[in-house]
């Protein structure tokens, strides 16, 4: 929830460092030594003691509590769902480069569109859409911007889509987009979109999927576009 929170997708140095080992946590550390003039190594190992962990960045500064509690799966299938869902954009989050991170988005855009089954974007997109849009022009222009982060012909016959780019013929996100100024603002819009739809299934823990889905219709019928 912390990371859901106050992280961002842009901003890797302020992620919280992964789990490590603390005072009274029954585990063990070790360190291999390796002696270059005795050419000889060393195994030390013990019981954990405090200790320091290296990460990356200078940590997160934490001025408030998460809005929302965190989800456990046993409040509901819906709870379930936005729990998986959080766990793939930790993935995302602290992904190794922009390349990874664009693909880890991507598929947890689709698995928030339909956790079950395989869609298609055409499919994936209304549905998306539905959670982020508060009019029907803003829905149908998240739909031709979908279309461009995912599939799109230039109408020469070249294919200038994202993903389709990335996850089909190997081409480097940095190398499609740009400058470093321009990737943040993918990955902030692209955490936008994701976190609409999270914040959707928090708010319903206790929902069935199909109660999910019916919420949908009723959010395209009164965007006028079902």
């Amino acid at each position: 929830m912390i990371r859901f929170e106050l992280c961002r997708l842009d901003l890797p140095d302020t992620i919280p460092g992964t789990i490590g080992s603390w005072e009274g946590s029954s585990d063990y550390l070790g360190v291999l030594v390796y002696d270059k003039h005795m050419a000889k190594s060393f195994l030390i190992a013990g019981s954990a003691v405090e200790s320091t962990q290296v990460v990356k960045g200078i940590g997160l500064e934490i001025d408030r509590y998460p809005y929302h509690p965190i989800l456990k799966p046993e409040y509901g299938e819906l709870a379930s769902y936005a729990h998986q869902a959080l766990m793939l954009l930790t993935d995302a989050m602290i992904a190794p480069n922009s390349t990874v991170k664009f693909m880890r988005v991507m598929g947890l855009l689709e698995f928030l569109a339909s956790p079950n089954e395989y869609q298609t974007w055409k499919k994936v997109k209304g549905d998306l859409a539905c959670h982020i849009a508060k009019d029907k022009t803003k829905y149908h222009s998240l739909l031709d911007r979908f279309r461009a982060l995912t599939s799109l012909n230039d109408g020469n016959g070249n294919e200038i889509g994202y993903r389709t780019l990335v996850v089909h013929q190997g081409r480097y996100l940095p190398d499609l987009v740009g400058p470093h100024e321009e990737l943040s603002s993918l990955f902030k819009e692209l955490q936008y979109y994701a976190s609409c739809v999270i914040r959707d299934m928090m708010d319903n823990p206790s929902w069935s999927w199909a109660d999910f889905l019916q919420h949908r219709d009723t959010l395209k019928i009164n965007l006028g576009v079902k």
